[in-house]
């Protein structure tokens, strides 16, 4: 933490999927390089409790989900020296539909104030009536889904920012939203500048992309175009806090095959 800027990262550690065992070593070697570097870890396919203890035996606090566990899991690290907790059921309902998918920490910062952070991951598909059954048993219904193809898990986690927002406390959702606007490059349809467009309705912003255009890509499958789909969506009292390091033209790899989104939080005039 350098005077009242926050350094933040958000990652994608593909730790839940097919490839698990081929990232283990390197984000492992990520985590251990890395451990000085940031203020707040925001992580997603969290490989296992190991990779988890780099950085609370470094002096960080861990916050996850309460909700159910899958696979897929996320965490909150904060640096010592922050305060920090945990969100209440209260304030955050729908944790109990999404589970070890999307966790928040209510955080404390210098010259900006409360603000909640969320690691989210939203799962690549649409939501089956067994998802909607327990969404419905914690959140408002119905959501609207996309005219092109119908609701997905990204709408029900966009949904439940606006429902943690709405206290009116500022909030960052950092992660994997599986969502990107050159989607509709490849395919069919207008899904991916559909997403975005309830984006801007819900008053949120994309940080990596404010001129609502995609960034440079953060994940390329084998064989298929690279796409920008690690995003930082903030509250309207949040954007302007908040300040993403340019990332680079090309595809970089990082400790998986996501690429990580750097980014900062600080006092207005700052960062």
């Amino acid at each position: 933490m350098s005077g009242a800027v926050i350094r933040l990262v958000t990652v994608n550690l593909g730790g839940a999927g097919p490839t698990a065992s081929e990232y283990r070593a390197s984000t492992r070697t990520w985590a251990e390089e890395h451990v000085d570097a940031y203020d707040v870890v925001l992580a997603q396919e969290v490989p296992d409790d190991d990779w988890i203890r780099i950085w609370t035996e470094r002096g960080f606090q861990q916050f996850t989900s309460t909700g159910p566990a899958y696979r897929a899991r996320s965490v909150v690290l904060v640096r010592n020296g922050i305060t920090a907790r945990g969100l209440l059921a209260s304030e955050f309902p729908t944790s109990a539909y999404h589970g070890s998918y999307v966790a928040a920490a209510a955080v404390e910062l210098p010259g900006v104030g409360a603000v909640v952070l969320m690691s989210v991951h939203a799962s690549p598909n649409r939501v089956s009536e067994e998802w909607e059954t327990t969404w419905r048993k914690h959140g408002p219904w119905p959501v609207a889904g996309r005219p092109s193809c119908g609701l997905w898990d990204s709408h029900l986690v966009l949904r439940s920012v606006e429902i943690v927002a709405a206290s009116g406390v500022p909030v960052v959702a950092a992660g994997d939203w599986n969502e990107a606007r050159a989607w509709d490059l490849d395919h069919a349809g207008s899904a991916g500048e559909e997403f975005f467009a309830k984006v801007r309705d819900a008053g949120l912003t994309d940080c990596c992309c404010p001129g609502d255009e995609d960034g440079p890509p953060t994940h390329q499958a084998s064989g298929q175009r690279g796409l920008h789909i690690d995003h930082v969506i903030a509250t309207a009292s949040a954007a302007p806090h908040v300040h993403v390091t340019a990332l680079p033209t090309e595809f970089e790899a990082g400790p998986s095959d996501h690429r990580p989104v750097e980014f900062s939080i600080a006092a207005s005039g700052e960062g």
